[in-house]
């Protein structure tokens, strides 16, 4: 139970986007992010879709919207998820310059901010998975560009045996039944997947 939790809070969704474009950054500099692109593009993936989203979440915790980081109850994450959206969606603006010359990342950002917007309509009236949407999303983001590029594989299997063990940690938490834990993941990697290939 404690490694389930502590699994649950090391891969919280609000880290996977910033995890997700710190390695294909170190992997791919100067093929999908240029090297003069990169510390605007990580600074800015890091305030506003790490650092304000979760000062945001801590100042619901503090102002008792929400019981814990892990917002278990479905009613309590619509906020939180909107609140996301909205300040992913104002990185986006500030980015977007940038991410013309970055097509990959882009596709990757518009990506991760459409998946939480379909979890935030599911969540009014089911409770999918935030954490296995994430990392769904991650692991679609490593498969297609394995597929594009080469050389992931090892980060493929890693992203998912983990996906893996967090999906066992949310069910015995209790927090999502298997069906909500699939499709979360199914719905992260479908949509990463066809944004990369499609957009």
């Amino acid at each position: 139970m404690l490694l389930a939790k502590l699994l649950s809070r090391l891969l919280h969704p609000v880290f996977i986007p910033t995890l997700t474009l710190a390695i294909i950054s170190t992997k791919f500099l100067n093929v999908i992010i240029l090297s003069n692109q990169l510390n605007i593009i990580i600074i800015g993936t890091v305030i506003f879709t790490l650092l304000f989203p979760l000062l945001s979440i801590l100042y619901l915790l503090f102002t008792k919207r929400i019981k814990s980081l892990q917002i278990e109850e479905k009613e309590e994450r619509i906020l939180p998820i909107l609140i996301t959206i909205i300040w992913m969606l104002i990185g986006y603006y500030f980015l977007n310059s940038i991410l013309e010359y970055a097509p990959i990342v882009k596709s990757i950002y518009l990506g991760m901010i459409t998946t939480l917007v379909i979890t935030l309509f599911i969540t009014k009236y089911w409770k999918i998975s935030l954490h296995m949407a994430a990392i769904g999303g991650c692991w679609g983001v490593f498969l297609n560009l394995q597929y594009i590029y080469g050389g992931l594989i090892n980060y493929v299997i890693l992203i998912l045996i983990l996906s893996g063990f967090l999906g066992y940690s949310r069910a015995i938490l209790k927090a999502h039944n298997m069906r909500q834990i699939y499709s979360g993941f199914l719905l992260g990697v479908f949509m990463l997947v066809s944004f990369i290939s499609y957009l």
